[in-house]
């Protein structure tokens, strides 16, 4: 795709006008809800695999980690069993959600979270989750958001006048319920 990726987008313009942010989130939510509908989680999602064509839509890549859920999984006694839910742990410390990091058991909101931390940082230039690459940090934040102990701390950027509505949908993204 001739337009590069997003991170690359996002480097080069550092912090992206809110109608860039808007306009790239639909394309990636487009881009989920089809991937979603056809029943596969992508379980990367960051801006790096969000390409952007001659066009300037975005178009998702790399579904090298994608899975099929719920899936029907072959039991050794000859049975078959669906399972509704995938325990790997994959993808991008950054975007990871809390699922991920507390075992749990995760499906198709991880997707929706990843795409709330890509929401921060279209809006702010930097994750919302980096702790100068402190992984425990990283994911104890996550942890505690996921548990329900604490609330997603918005940077300045998304609290600005006019930016309601976008705060209003990264915080339903980073919640225990994404």
């Amino acid at each position: 795709l001739q337009g590069g990726n997003l991170i690359g987008h996002m480097i080069n313009t550092d912090i992206l006008p809110h109608e860039e942010c808007v306009f790239f989130s639909a394309n990636i939510v487009s881009g989920l809800r089809f991937l979603h509908s056809r029943g596969f989680v992508h379980r990367d999602i960051k801006p790096e695999n969000c390409l952007i064509g001659r066009d300037g839509y975005l178009k998702l890549c790399d579904l090298g980690m994608a899975k099929r859920l719920p899936c029907t999984v072959q039991l050794p006694s000859g049975g078959t069993e669906v399972v509704t839910l995938a325990f790997t742990m994959c993808g991008t410390p950054e975007f990871i959600a809390p699922e991920f990091v507390l075992s749990t058991g995760y499906d198709k909101g991880i997707d929706w979270w990843a795409l709330g931390c890509i929401v921060v940082e279209m809006y702010s230039g930097r994750s919302p989750f980096e702790f100068d690459g402190d992984l425990k940090k990283t994911f104890k934040q996550v942890c505690l958001i996921g548990m329900g102990r604490e609330s997603f701390s918005p940077p300045e950027e998304l609290q600005q006048p006019g930016l309601e509505d976008a705060l209003d949908f990264v915080q339903q993204l980073l919640t225990k319920a994404s």
